[in-house]
């Protein structure tokens, strides 16, 4: 494979990964994300006051805990920069996460707009394993002075700060 060719390829894997983390936290698979996408000694640092957690039953106890009480969620990515250096890489993408609470029935909620939306950027420093590339470190920042962008933090995320 040519230079440029792993180039292209080392960028798409890392694409792809942070877009499958989006699509399984999603789906309410939030420990699969992390075994999935995360160095199993990884550092997540979610900002907000929530302690930063390593490894993958500690960032996935932290993100099940932080998902569980919404009936739906949806993390768009957008304006992904990626910078490679042989077997390591950085990324930054800005996030923006609709969420949904689980309460009252289905056809009530069927209509509902968000409960709440999230914004900000994910700077992630990644890894190349045997198995594809890693994320050995997660930073979630606000883009502003808040995360939050419509409805107020939930209380939940609230009690998850240290």
């Amino acid at each position: 494979m040519t230079d440029q060719c792993r180039e292209c390829h080392d960028h798409r894997a890392i694409t792809d990964k942070i877009n499958l983390y989006a699509e399984l936290i999603d789906t309410g698979h939030a420990r699969e994300a992390v075994r999935e996408v995360f160095a199993d000694d990884a550092l997540e640092d979610h900002g907000e006051g929530i302690p930063p957690c390593r490894g993958w039953d500690e960032i996935g106890a932290m993100l099940e805990q932080a998902t569980a009480p919404f009936r739906g969620r949806m993390h768009l990515n957008t304006n992904i920069v990626i910078k490679l250096d042989e077997d390591t890489a950085t990324s930054r993408s800005y996030y923006q996460a609709i969420f949904w609470f689980d309460e009252g029935d289905d056809e009530t909620r069927r209509l509902a707009p968000a409960d709440w939306v999230s914004a900000g950027v994910y700077r992630d420093e990644w890894r190349r394993f045997g198995d594809g590339w890693r994320i050995t470190t997660r930073l979630r920042r606000n883009m502003g002075l808040s995360s939050v962008v419509v409805g107020g933090r939930p209380q939940h995320l609230l009690d998850m700060r240290g």
